[in-house]
């Protein structure tokens, strides 16, 4: 989705998000990253770079919650997902 070539870049291998992951009642797939891109990318929300930087070096400040639509299936899932913001420490 993002045409990545160096992938030694996508270090990240999960999020935390406010809530438990959902199950797609359309087709039984976990919510995941994957989501998130595709959803920001489809909807015109955000563009491949932005999406990059945010998995390279974490969400940014205030990001609002989001509706997600599963990325296999097109089902939206119930209530909003948020990422928890990271804290300076």
């Amino acid at each position: 989705m993002l045409d990545v070539e160096d992938k030694s870049l996508l270090t990240l291998r999960g999020n935390r998000m406010m809530r438990e992951r959902a199950t797609c009642s359309g087709c039984g797939k976990h919510s995941g990253l994957d989501d998130l891109v595709h959803n920001a990318l489809y909807a015109g929300i955000h563009g491949k770079a932005f999406m990059l930087d945010v998995l390279v070096h974490g969400p940014k400040a205030d990001s609002p919650g989001h509706e997600i639509t599963c990325s296999g299936c097109g089902f939206v899932h119930d209530g909003l997902f948020l990422w928890i913001p990271s804290l300076p420490w």
